[in-house]
């Protein structure tokens, strides 16, 4: 989907808009939280881990975090800092979710301001504010988009591959999306998203694909029997390995095997 089309379709809600101080240290982990946010560091530090990546931000630093990610963060005591934490909704039609890595931004006045502005609209509430607000999301996911469209697309590549690389080497295991959250640490509807993306099919569907395509390697170079198979498969029976088997190949095990 083309940028313009997910300002467009997109339906942006703000939900807060707040500056904090730490007067004590604190060290929280995020998981699976449906907003996404930014977060401009004032002054202290803040220590950033998700998924091996690591970060140790400065004050200026602006921190952006997708939905359903889980991360930790480590905030010092005495750091003070603006959060913006917002939701993008996709209309029916579609629902993958966009911007899909964590960015870090070093030394983006321009991103600042319009953090700092965002913020003086939530405390000050002039006419307008919300427009306002939206206008102002809006032009820092622009930036976002495009300061981060060619990192993200490489890394959302890479995961991507992994967890199909995956699926298709543990397709005779009873694997779903809770296995897959398991294995790479990303919320189940984000690891859906991924698969949506590179493949057009939802995890289910990829999954039943990569088990029939097993099941003609076993059904033209085992001797197993179209019980053994779907079981093996992970079936719930050998009535429901047929009827899936036909409906994706428009022949029955049997009539495949009998081709070779």
């Amino acid at each position: 989907m083309k940028f313009s089309s997910i300002l467009e379709q997109y339906k942006i809600n703000i939900f807060t808009v707040q500056k904090e101080t730490r007067n004590i240290r604190q060290i929280r982990t995020h998981t699976h939280l449906p907003t996404y946010r930014f977060l401009l560091l004032e002054h202290g530090s803040i220590h950033y881990e998700s998924d091996h990546v690591v970060w140790e931000m400065k004050a200026g630093d602006i921190l952006y975090t997708p939905a359903f990610l889980e991360y930790n963060i480590d905030v010092l005591c005495g750091t003070i800092f603006t959060n913006v934490f917002f939701q993008i909704i996709p209309n029916a039609a579609d629902n993958t979710l966009p911007f899909w890595d964590p960015v870090i931004f070093r030394g983006r006045h321009d991103m600042a301001e319009i953090i700092r502005h965002l913020l003086s609209e939530e405390t000050e509430h002039r006419t307008a504010y919300k427009p306002m607000q939206d206008a102002l999301l809006r032009q820092l996911l622009v930036v976002l988009y495009r300061e981060s469209s060619d990192t993200k697309d490489r890394n959302t590549r890479t995961i991507a591959e992994s967890i199909l690389h995956y699926i298709n080497n543990h397709c005779e295991e009873r694997i779903s999306r809770e296995t897959l959250h398991r294995e790479f640490h990303y919320h189940p509807n984000y690891i859906n998203a991924l698969i949506i993306r590179s493949t057009g099919m939802t995890f289910h569907r990829y999954l039943t694909d990569a088990r029939i395509h097993r099941a003609k390697v076993m059904l033209s170079e085992t001797d197993l029997s179209i019980t053994e198979i779907a079981l093996k498969l992970c079936f719930y029976d050998s009535s429901h390995f047929s009827s899936t088997f036909m409906k994706k190949t428009g022949m029955t095990p049997t009539e495949f095997r009998n081709l070779f």
